[in-house]
Parts: C-alpha cells; sequence; structure tokens
C-alpha cells in the first residue's frame, strides 16, 4: 500500500499564521506615542504664549505710533507648529488603531507604507526644528517708529524690553520641546518599523482581545468576576 505523506505548506511573509503571546512591544509603543502627542500639545501651547507676548508689545508699540514686524519669528513658530502637530497626529492615529485592533495583520505594502510616512514626518519637523532654532538663536523682532523723538523711543523701548526671541522663556520652550519631541518621534518610527516587521515575519498575536472593549473586559471584569464566583460559591 502507498504511503501518502501530508505536507504543511510554507507560509509566506505576508500570509503569516497567527502566533500566541504578548502584543510586541506594546508597553514601549503606548509610552512613546501618548509622550509625541502629548509634546505636540505642549509645543503648540507655548508657541501660543509666545506668540500672545510679541503681540500685546505690537499692541503696546502702536499705543506710540509704532509698529513691530516679527513675521520671521511667526513663520518659524508656525513651522514648527506645524510639524509638531503632524507628529502628534501620526503617533495618535497609530495609538488609535494599535488599541482598536492588537492582533492586526501587516502586509510588505502597510509595513513601507507606516516607515515611510513616519519618515516624511521626522524629516519635516527636523527642518521645522532648524530652522526655528536659527531664526530664534539669532533673530529678533524689528521696531519701527516713524515720526517719534529719541526721547520717546527710549520710553517705548524701556517698556516693550527686549525683542529678541532667544529673550522669551516660552519661545526658548517652544525650541526645546521641539527638539526633544523629534526625537521622541525617531524612536517611534523604530518602534514603528520593529513592530510592523515583527508582525509580517510571525503574524499577528493570536490570544490579544480584538478591540478595547475586550481588552478592558479581560483586564478588568475577568478578576471580578472570579471573585464573585468564590463568594457566592462559599
Amino acid at each position: 500500500m502507498a504511503q501518502t505523506t501530508e505536507q504543511t505548506p510554507l507560509l509566506s511573509s505576508t500570509t503569516a499564521a497567527p502566533i500566541a503571546g504578548a502584543h510586541y512591544a506594546t508597553a514601549r509603543r503606548f509610552v512613546l506615542y501618548q509622550l509625541v502627542s502629548l509634546l505636540s500639545t505642549v509645543d503648540g501651547l507655548c508657541g501660543t504664549f509666545a506668540l500672545q507676548r510679541f503681540n500685546a508689545k505690537q499692541v503696546l508699540a502702536a499705543t506710540y505710533g509704532a509698529t513691530i514686524d516679527f513675521h520671521q519669528g511667526w513663520l518659524a513658530g508656525a513651522l514648527l507648529t506645524g510639524g509638531g502637530a503632524l507628529a502628534g497626529l501620526s503617533c495618535g492615529i497609530v495609538f488609535i488603531v494599535m488599541m482598536l485592533h492588537p492582533s492586526h495583520h501587516e502586509t510588505r505594502s502597510t509595513v513601507v507604507m507606516k516607515e515611510l510616512g513616519f519618515t516624511v514626518v521626522l524629516l519635516a519637523l527636523l527642518a521645522a526644528c532648524i530652522f526655528a532654532t536659527v531664526i530664534f538663536a539669532t533673530g529678533h523682532a524689528t521696531l519701527y517708529t516713524p515720526g517719534l523723538s529719541k526721547a520717546i523711543r527710549h520710553e517705548l523701548l524701556g517698556e516693550l524690553g527686549s525683542l529678541r526671541y532667544k529673550d522669551s522663556v516660552p519661545a526658548l520652550l517652544f525650541i526645546i520641546i521641539g527638539w526633544v519631541m523629534w526625537l521622541f518621534l525617531g524612536a517611534s518610527l523604530l518602534l514603528v518599523s520593529m513592530t510592523g516587521r515583527h508582525v509580517l515575519k510571525n503574524g499577528p498575536v493570536l490570544d490579544a482581545p480584538k478591540n478595547l472593549p475586550e481588552r478592558l473586559a479581560h483586564r478588568y471584569l475577568g478578576p471580578i468576576l472570579v471573585k464573585v464566583g468564590l463568594v457566592t460559591s462559599l
């Protein structure tokens, strides 16, 4: 009698079978994505405070018939705020997907798309940080006082204070937080790439709950139901 042998078909990297185990780097990704989103918000607030201070100086100068031009600082702040918003949005989207669908499949295309998207945002934020750092470190607002005497001009300068961007504490924090956010975004890119390629190679997690409600029920309701069962059985 002829013997038949069954061969297990080889799985390609794009159709890997699910595996059991803890979700890959969940805690680290949770912290990094949330940090980038938080830093994006804080950085935007610091930029807003810096802008409000220069707007207040502009209003004060207008009472003397003078004007203040800080368009370079405004442009640098807008670019850095936009880059931070993109970083926070990118990490926020990936975080939501991670929480709602922890067992999602990956293909080579989805991994490359996420890596490319994070790389573009990382480079955009880097360019914004460099431009803003140069402007805020070397630039200053310009005061125009047409028709004002020297005495009034000196009085106005005394009330306005320093017009250099680097002398503004919110502006300084704005730059520092921007660079810290860029570093965390780079770490997030590494984890996005490592996680995507891990799932691409090994498949999604088999025993992970499908979505956030199931995760919460599995984490909190399970022990409660066990305790209730023990109490009622006594």
